[in-house]
């Protein structure tokens, strides 16, 4: 336990020897704390944690698949599909798609999902 003290207190001085060293080891090691803990944050809300629904293990998506290939559910297919459904407590629609936004003379393009 005394080699461990020494070797810090060694350590310490040999820092304080070197701020500027110091200075960008501190600084990357912060920027590398501030990376993983932002990235691991981003992992955990989208991937592991729960969805905010009562039930999320119920949750299920439907489409149509033609030759293959998965296709957007018409707009009267869904109307049929809620009308007609004993299976699902509830039926919802979302749409994505590319958008323009225009703000004075600046136009962006942008994906959403409504």
């Amino acid at each position: 336990m005394r080699n461990i003290w020494r070797d810090l207190a060694f350590g310490f001085r040999l820092l304080l020897r070197k701020p500027g060293f110091t200075f960008a080891a501190l600084l990357v090691l912060a920027i590398g704390v501030g990376a993983n803990t932002a990235i691991y944050s981003i992992f955990y809300a989208q991937i592991v944690a729960d969805f905010p629904y009562p039930h999320p293990e119920q949750l299920v998506v439907l489409w149509l698949k033609t030759e293959g290939r998965k296709n957007v559910v018409s707009a009267g297919d869904f109307l049929d599909w809620k009308r007609e459904s004993n299976a699902f407590q509830i039926l919802g629609a979302v749409r994505g798609g590319q958008f323009n936004l225009s703000i004075g003379a600046s136009t962006s393009k942008f994906r959403a999902i409504i």
